[in-house]
């Protein structure tokens, strides 16, 4: 018990600002790489397979760093850091869970822009991905839908504005 009200020297505010500029560095050399993948020319073949390679790599490599860092933090002073930790994963739960949901459909190679998606509330064209949401396009409006099944208690796919007649008139072909 005497553990959790200590301070530990080795976990110090020195090491997370060093982790934080390592992780920082990596995840800046995988947006670096995605980028240029993108737009130099490369055989087609070799640039699909890493471009995919390097896109899942940093679907997991975010959360996995936080997650790290999240770690280092509770373990600086555990008692008191572990309580902020609680209660921003308490207040924060259902961006969480959205968060972490919208990292598993975009593993999905059905979930992409340009595809169409229905649930049991409403069918549409997905025309944007988010981290948290995504945008739907119906013959109507423009839906702005949880990514944690389409169907939660609240009514996720709530309605954001109308949509310009050249969206509809996109969607109305493509359907």
């Amino acid at each position: 018990m005497e553990y959790l009200w200590q301070i530990h020297y080795d976990y110090n505010w020195a090491g997370l600002l060093r982790n934080m500029l390592l992780l920082g560095f990596v995840l800046g050399v995988a947006w670096l790489a995605n980028w240029l993948l993108r737009r130099l020319p490369t055989p087609n073949n070799w640039q699909q397979i890493s471009e995919r390679l390097l896109s899942y790599f940093l679907l997991l490599f975010e959360p996995l760093a936080v997650l790290v860092l999240g770690s280092y933090f509770v373990l600086i002073h555990p008692f008191f850091h572990g309580l902020i930790v609680l209660l921003l994963l308490v207040t924060n739960f259902s961006h969480l869970r959205n968060y972490f949901s919208g990292r598993v459909v975009r593993f999905d190679s059905a979930s992409r822009i340009g595809n169409r998606l229905s649930s049991q509330q409403t069918t549409g064209l997905i025309t944007k991905i988010g981290r948290l949401g995504l945008r739907l396009l119906d013959r109507s409006l423009a839906a702005r839908c949880d990514l944690l099944g389409l169907h939660d208690r609240s009514g996720v796919a709530r309605a954001v504005g109308r949509v310009d007649d050249r969206l509809a008139t996109e969607f109305h072909t493509l359907s």
